[in-house]
């Protein structure tokens, strides 16, 4: 047995530990006690003594770069696992339908215009939904039948982006 094994055992089982770790619970530290306890540290950082824990992660690429080589065989496994069939969210080809003619930003305004500028389901105005700089809508005219050719004026809804994607995944 080597020196100090011995001794690890009875630590582990005593009965001092478990007072020990019983007698600091809840303590609470003044703000001179952390303010003592947040400098020793920085001395320690500073002389090397203790490794900051960003810095003693294990496989970290802090300051490193891919190969080319590597990046390429990462866009060929991407490539391969998550196109059509293979990704999670596929579902058979429907977005690739096509919207009909009348489907444009004339008609996207009337329906906006109609439900007021409010998602209809949560009632958020499209002013609250605004990019900063106002060059986008975030209120979504959605097809209630999810027919893409369907633009009756009874079949558009308003949605805002959080509403239109809950209703999508079937939230």
């Amino acid at each position: 047995m080597k020196r100090g094994e011995n001794t690890k055992e009875l630590w582990k089982n005593s009965k001092y530990r478990a007072h020990m770790s019983n007698v600091h619970k809840g303590q609470i530290h003044s703000k001179k006690s952390y303010i003592k306890q947040s400098n020793t540290m920085k001395k320690l950082y500073e002389l090397g003594i203790i490794i900051p824990h960003w810095k003693n992660k294990i496989g970290t690429f802090l300051g490193k770069h891919h190969t080319e080589k590597t990046k390429e065989k990462i866009r060929q496994t991407l490539k391969k696992n998550y196109r059509k069939e293979n990704h999670y969210n596929w579902q058979g080809g429907i977005s690739t339908e096509e919207y009909g003619k009348e489907f444009n930003n004339i008609l996207k305004d009337r329906i906006r215009k109609r439900d007021k500028y409010k998602c209809q389901f949560c009632d958020k105005k499209q002013e609250m939904l605004m990019d900063k700089n106002k060059k986008r809508y975030n209120l979504i005219v959605h097809h209630k039948d999810k027919n893409k050719k369907n633009n009756k004026l009874n079949n558009l809804i308003s949605l805002c982006r959080s509403c239109h994607i809950k209703l999508h995944n079937g939230k």
